[in-house]
């Protein structure tokens, strides 16, 4: 797998469908509106600063066609028209249709109002908090940490290694996901490219293990922690469809060199 298709994967991780879903697309005006599931998402991504607001609706259910917004219908947030995104116009088309926009709001914003109008002329406001910002922190063996900026040199002979974030303690609905991803472009390698490790809210860390590691590939690579609000089917306008609403913060990614 190319490094720029798993750079993509690594982007899209947290909104992709993880059943079967459809990404065919229809038209909005041809179906129920009163059954349209709704998917709503605001991205920061601590890297750069950068902030998306991402919306896909589908008929029927959580694994329906997608559907773009015909006619009089719209989506936009923060009074921030979205803009559609045809699945077919993509190289790869693993998300069907969507809509997406870059947010220009002030970093204070607390808050990502979506609104939605359907065709049959009602509209729904849904609101999210903004993403909470944290840091990644990398445990290493004795007293080193290594942050976002450097790398950290990891063999799979040791005893394996241990992330912590700084930031505010988790809310309500809210999780962490720690993520290895290999960069290498070393030929001959079938070893893992990706690695995920449990968050342990006790402990306040993940630990990547040492058999876990030995099956990870060697070479450049880096670490990712997101921190993810989400609410279940609680999105006004889409009671009977169902819904989902997350919003997620991708802290500046840890580079490291692995070894055995």
């Amino acid at each position: 797998m190319s490094i720029k298709l798993k750079h993509t994967l690594s982007m899209f991780t947290s909104v992709l469908c993880l059943s079967a879903c459809s990404v065919d697309t229809g038209n909005s005006n041809e179906v129920d509106q009163s059954n349209i599931f709704g998917d709503y998402y605001v991205i920061q991504d601590g890297k750069n600063g950068t902030i998306q607001a991402l919306s896909w609706f589908r008929y029927a259910g959580q694994t329906g066609t997608t559907l773009r917004l015909t006619e009089s219908a719209g989506v936009s947030v923060n009074a921030q028209k979205m803009n559609l995104v045809e699945g077919s116009s993509q190289i790869l088309n693993f998300t069907g249709s969507y809509y997406k926009t870059s947010i220009n709001t002030p970093a204070q914003t607390s808050e990502y109002r979506f609104e939605w109008k359907r065709n049959d002329g009602k509209t729904f406001s849904n609101t999210l908090p903004a993403p909470q910002k944290i840091e990644a922190v990398l445990l290493v063996d004795g007293p080193d940490v290594v942050r976002a900026g450097q790398t950290a040199k990891i063999s799979s002979s040791m005893g394996g290694f241990s992330v912590t974030y700084e930031g505010s303690n988790l809310g309500p609905n809210e999780s962490i996901t720690c993520t290895l991803w290999s960069d290498s472009e070393k030929e001959n390698q079938t070893a893992d490219y990706v690695l995920n490790a449990d968050w342990n809210p006790t402990l306040k860390n993940c630990v990547f293990k040492r058999e876990a590691l030995q099956r990870f590939r060697t070479g450049a690579a880096r670490f990712e922690m997101s921190r993810t609000w989400k609410l279940i089917n609680k999105a006004q306008g889409h009671e009977r469809a169902g819904s989902s609403m997350t919003s997620l913060y991708k802290a500046p990614p840890i580079e490291l060199d692995v070894s055995r």
